[in-house]
């Protein structure tokens, strides 16, 4: 899924549940720069292993 605000795109990424599991938007908008920010945690509670 898409969403344009001010000529500004962000794509979110689902899984199968309809959970969010990434964003990728502008580098400058993101804190993780060209990496995936996740937005959850795996089923043990931790992060990916990459640390983004």
């Amino acid at each position: 899924m898409q969403k344009t605000v001010n000529g500004v795109t962000t794509t979110y990424v689902y899984d199968a549940f309809s959970n969010l599991v990434a964003e990728y938007g502008p580098i400058e908008a993101s804190p993780c720069g060209t990496a995936p920010c996740y937005a959850s945690v795996d089923h043990l509670g931790d992060a990916p292993a990459d640390g983004q």
